[in-house]
């Protein structure tokens, strides 16, 4: 439980540094991130649109791959799945 709290605590000052060194910055900045949910991904970001062109690229990239991985889970799932009661 000690760290637990330990690692939540953790997280909450790391994003209150990242957040106030982006606030009290005083010159423009470039930054792009992106969140993968499942195969999607979330691109954001501030400044140049050159900066989402190689995140585009590789985020596309991980997308394909998440999908097929996802679709041969599924098709390896259906043919070793037996059959009989509680079965999906």
């Amino acid at each position: 439980m000690r760290v637990l709290t330990l690692g939540i605590i953790l997280t909450f000052v790391g994003f209150l540094i990242v957040f106030l060194g982006a606030v009290l910055e005083s010159t423009p900045s470039n930054f792009a991130g992106a969140v993968i949910i499942g195969p999607f991904p979330i691109l954001f970001g501030s400044g140049a649109r050159s900066i989402f062109g190689p995140f585009l690229w590789v985020f596309a990239i991980i997308s394909v791959v998440l999908i097929i991985l996802y679709v041969v889970s599924i098709i390896n799932f259906l043919r070793t799945r037996k059959g009989g009661p509680g079965g999906i």
